[in-house]
């Protein structure tokens, strides 16, 4: 295990002081207290070390997710959710209000003034 702390930026280095075996590794972030204790911790992303003789031109990359974004997932969907509490919120708001102005006036507008 190896702890780096991060700059003010969030940003962080290290380099290896030994080179892995060959073999298959996995590699995670977490967050530590001052204690050292794991509050949080990613998935691990695990990966292979193999010798190889590295090609010109080539370039291994990890598989990517071919899914479109939508608007219906994730964080789009949280807000467009809470827009609409408010506003249905605000609706019954404004409803109440008025209700309770037609009551206090005796549920009958006051007549135009005779001449």
């Amino acid at each position: 295990m190896v702890t780096i702390k991060t700059d003010a930026a969030g940003t962080w280095t290290y380099t290896l002081d030994e080179e892995f075996p060959d073999g298959t590794h996995e590699i995670y972030s977490a967050i530590t207290d001052s204690g050292g204790r794991i509050l949080a911790k990613s998935a691990p992303l695990p990966f292979v070390k193999e010798a190889a003789a590295a090609a010109l031109g080539t370039s291994v990359l990890p598989p990517t997710d071919e899914t479109p974004p939508s608007f219906f997932s994730g964080t789009s969907l949280y807000v467009l959710i809470v827009i609409l509490v408010g506003v249905i919120g605000l609706a019954i708001s404004i409803m109440g209000f008025v209700a309770s102005r037609k009551k206090e006036m005796g549920g009958v507008p006051p007549a135009p003034p005779v001449q």
